[in-house]
């Protein structure tokens, strides 16, 4: 065991070398070579490792490739069940004879990413007349500006930012600079044209609920099984906006925390001593909003904050009563991204997360805005693997700014490119995710299998260490839980060594008490001889 020690002890120092170019180039131009991108992983101690990646570049999409000419701004993609993509296009411009100016357009892909079944492009109003009716007697009561008017009625798009499309293929759009999300059905009129007819859409709430100090802008847009919708606005702490399907204001959901900062704790303390007028005046500490959000199978919510001092509730599991899981699992202020800043050209860089996805199997997939990278994690916020950069070629991105997973393959959205990536998953990546979800579902034994084949494909490959100890700890064969834990958990090792000593002790009782007994017993009994011995000779010597 000693010599296994010290060769991972060896190992481990010349992969910390080599990590450590690697992470040194992660901004670098990328080099004339096959892949476009290293990979690298992080240990136990936070240290990066080189490693196998979980996906590869398979093939680069742009709107040509899709038949509908350039991508102009695309800001947000989407799969469906069924494996269809929607596209928000941000920028697109749109002149209609009928007057009709749309600054953007919903362009719908095929499952194979081979071509577009659909643009939307404008508006069907026709469905809401009695809204319509009730925002033009607001307008002219006042209650709401010409500027708002125009836009929450218009027929066209103006900077869609998000989309969403729930399983009975109700299509949602974050209209940001229209200040509205529209909800409406897809369908095509009688000489095939694409129409997007609305059937609800969401405004900003009253004022007694929503500052009227703040555009209501929504950029992502998210639906529940309830049909409760979730709009993302920007400027906007307290949370996503929510609202019942048909438009009402429910409440505001998932607020971050408030940083607990010496600064925080010393206002808190200040404000004791203020009057009313220095209270009123004095600024307040608010949490940072999150910048996106997706929602899983189980009905939770999943946010992001993306902002640059951001370090809790980076990412946030929310339940459907508004609690965060991951606090209570004790991992809310797990660090997602890469753990230490790269400087690069006199600017540093730091992982700023811009989406999540939660792919099929449960996976959480976060995309770094500032690196490029995409860090997929299990629940338990285990990183997995990594992969993806920033550059020119083929994997890599100039603006990241969206993520999509379907089946074996992920889609990265790159708004300055105006294109799709889409990777496909390596076989390693496929046996990690297999063997994670079984050891996830308290099988070690039978992942064990899986995770020997990880490491004789990746040997820095640490929590394939840790899940195989865990296994021959399950097992009770407590000396090789110890080998694979050695250098990888130390409260692994640690539970190991106990039973280990338990074990050993139970096994050997008998042997044990034999020794603690001779040990206590002859010197008495050596020392009863000596005693006796003298006597003898005392005898002797008076006879």
């Amino acid at each position: 065991m000693i010599i296994l020690q010290r060769i991972r002890i060896t190992k481990r120092i010349l992969s910390t070398a080599l990590a450590t170019l690697i992470a040194g180039s992660m901004f670098a131009v990328p080099a004339l070579a096959e892949e476009a991108y290293d990979g690298y992983l992080y240990d136990w101690w936070n240290e990066a490792i080189p490693s196998q990646t979980g996906y590869v570049p398979e093939r680069q999409v742009t709107g040509n490739d899709l038949g509908i000419g350039d991508f102009k701004v695309p800001l947000d993609i989407f799969a469906t069940d069924e494996g269809d993509f929607y596209v928000a296009d941000s920028e697109f411009e749109t002149n209609f004879d009928d007057g009709t100016y749309s600054k953007g357009r919903i362009v719908k892909i095929d499952n194979d990413m081979e071509k577009a079944t659909a643009v939307f492009d404008r508006v069907d109003l026709s469905e809401v007349g009695d809204w319509l009716s009730a925002q033009k007697e607001r307008f002219d009561s006042g209650e709401i500006d010409e500027i708002e008017y125009n836009a929450i009625t218009a027929q066209g798009f103006n900077i869609p930012a998000g989309v969403y499309v729930t399983p009975d293929d109700m299509l949602y759009v974050a209209d940001s600079k229209n200040r509205r999300v529209i909800a409406g059905y897809q369908r095509k009129d009688s000489q095939g044209n694409d129409i997007f007819v609305a059937k609800y859409i969401y405004i900003r709430p009253d004022e007694k609920d929503y500052d009227e100090n703040v555009a209501f802008e929504p950029t992502k847009v998210v639906v529940d099984r309830a049909k409760n919708v979730y709009a993302n606005v920007k400027s906007i702490t307290k949370g996503a906006v929510e609202f019942s399907e048909t438009g009402e204001f429910n409440r505001y959901f998932g607020a971050n925390r408030v940083k607990r900062t010496a600064e925080v704790l010393a206002s808190k303390v200040w404000q004791f001593f203020m009057t009313e007028e220095q209270l009123q005046k004095s600024k307040k500490n608010v949490s940072a909003e999150f910048s996106n959000f997706d929602i899983d199978d189980d009905n939770f919510i999943y946010t992001v904050t993306e902002v640059k001092s951001a370090d809790i509730d980076v990412l946030k599991k929310v339940s459907p009563k508004g609690t965060n899981v991951f606090e209570s699992m004790g991992i809310s202020d797990t660090t997602f991204g890469d753990f230490y800043s790269v400087r690069y050209r006199d600017v540093t860089y730091s992982s700023q997360i811009i989406d999540v996805d939660i792919s099929e199997n449960g996976l959480i997939n976060l995309l770094d805005a500032q690196t490029g990278r995409v860090f997929v994690y299990d629940q338990d916020c285990l990183l997995l693997y990594i992969y993806g950069g920033l550059g020119n070629q083929k994997g890599t991105f100039t603006t990241p700014k969206a993520l999509e997973t379907y089946g074996d393959k992920s889609y990265v959205l790159d708004m300055e490119k105006a294109n799709i990536t889409i990777f496909k998953q390596t076989e390693f990546g496929a046996i990690v995710n297999d063997a994670i979800e079984l050891y996830s579902d308290g099988k070690y034994t039978e992942s064990m299998e899986l995770w020997d084949e990880v490491l004789r494909r990746d040997n820095n490959y640490w929590f394939a260490y840790v899940a195989i100890g865990n296994a021959y700890l399950f097992l009770g064969e407590y000396d090789k839980a110890m080998d694979y834990f050695y250098m990888n958990s130390r409260g692994g090792y640690n539970q190991a060594f106990r039973n280990f000593r338990m074990e050993y002790v139970r096994n050997n009782f008998s042997v044990i008490l034999g020794i603690i007994l001779a040990v206590i017993i002859i010197p008495i009994v050596i020392k009863k001889v000596i005693k006796i011995s003298k006597k003898l000779k005392q005898k002797k010597g008076a006879a």
